[in-house]
């Protein structure tokens, strides 16, 4: 069975990351801080009266700074 998703709103993947709608895949390196809400609609190829959205939330934390010891 094939499923095709996708972004109910694109303009909340942070930057740096991507999302495939052939696998619904969220990948990448987030270049921002911040909650992002997301929603997904997957829908099956099969039937169109066929779908289920899936929300989520990224929270992506402010990098670490390290300073050396002296």
């Amino acid at each position: 069975q094939t499923f095709l998703y996708q972004l109910a709103d694109a303009s909340r993947i942070p930057a740096g990351v991507n999302f495939d709608p052939r696998t619904g895949a969220i990948a990448g390196t987030p270049t921002e801080p911040g909650v992002f809400q997301v929603t997904i609609i997957i829908l099956d190829n099969l039937s169109a009266q066929s779908w289920l959205v899936a929300d989520f939330v990224l929270t992506v934390a402010p990098p670490i700074t390290v300073e050396p010891c002296q």
